[in-house]
């Protein structure tokens, strides 16, 4: 097996690494960025890339509505990680984690949730980092509700389009 694993998606090759004998991307958007005018949007879309992204680094913290002293390191903060016994596999149990804390805090960087147990289990196992607090949750005028919710909702669509490539059935 390869040190160094790709994965279509269809957005593009994501370059992961084996890590404790499994598959580990980490830091795939599953939408843009929200900032500027994407700030308090509908999470849009993901871009499509050319050539090979690697994944093998989180994405950065979601800010925080908290007076607590976390920097985020960019802003593709709408992001997932995959874990996976081997991406050359078929039909694994796909597990999806959405670590927020009282929707005031969420990080899937956190090793509270390391999937190695999981994927040495055999199930493939999703991360992901989504908009809390007032970023996701404050009511704003010309803004959708709920919007963490939101950023929830299209990373489970991604996963739905792109867990196959993993070696996860969609419908487990």
């Amino acid at each position: 097996m390869s040190e160094q694993p790709k994965v279509r998606t269809t957005e593009g090759v994501v370059q992961g690494r084996r890590r404790q004998g499994h598959a580990v991307f980490r830091g795939i958007p599953y939408a843009q960025p929200p900032v500027g005018m994407l700030r308090f949007a509908a999470p849009a879309p993901p871009h499509r890339w050319e050539g090979t992204r690697q994944a093998v680094e989180f994405g950065p913290v979601v800010p925080l509505s908290l007076p607590i002293d976390v920097s985020p390191q960019g802003t593709d903060w709408l992001t997932l990680n995959v874990g996976t016994p081997d991406p050359g596999a078929a039909g694994l149990p796909v597990l999806v984690w959405i670590p927020v804390g009282g929707y005031l805090s969420a990080a899937s960087s956190d090793p509270m949730f390391d999937p190695a147990a999981l994927t040495e289990a055999g199930v493939v196992v999703v991360t992901v980092n989504c908009r809390v607090g007032a970023e996701g949750f404050a009511f704003l005028d010309d803004a959708p509700p709920n919007r963490g919710f939101l950023d929830q909702i299209a990373a489970l669509e991604w996963v739905q389009r792109n867990i196959s490539a993993f070696g996860g059935d969609p419908g487990r």
